[in-house]
């Protein structure tokens, strides 16, 4: 397994359905995504451009990744759940 540091998570709720999507692809059934902590532990043979993309539609990304912060920070967020859409993407 192989933990990376993801920036730019809005909610709990948005992390569990970015994880279980990120858990949909090959080699996804071990990954973790943990808000508190923003760490994502997955398997070494995921293909980690499709977790970028995933990662995107909530406006995250991995630290250290500046490709890809570049592209999020651009992008238009999705607001997955209620309070990311009442509040703006400023989920207590």
């Amino acid at each position: 397994m192989k933990e990376y540091e993801i920036k730019g998570l809005t909610c709990a709720n948005c992390a569990r359905a970015l994880e279980e999507q990120i858990q949909s692809l090959p080699y996804g059934d071990g990954a973790t995504l943990n808000y508190n902590s923003g760490k994502l532990r997955v398997h070494e043979r995921i293909d980690l451009e499709k977790v970028r993309t995933i990662l995107a539609t909530d406006g995250a990304y991995i630290a250290d990744d500046e490709q890809t912060q570049k592209k999020t920070k651009s992008a238009p967020l999705s607001r997955r759940c209620l309070s990311c859409s009442f509040f703006d993407g400023a989920c207590a």
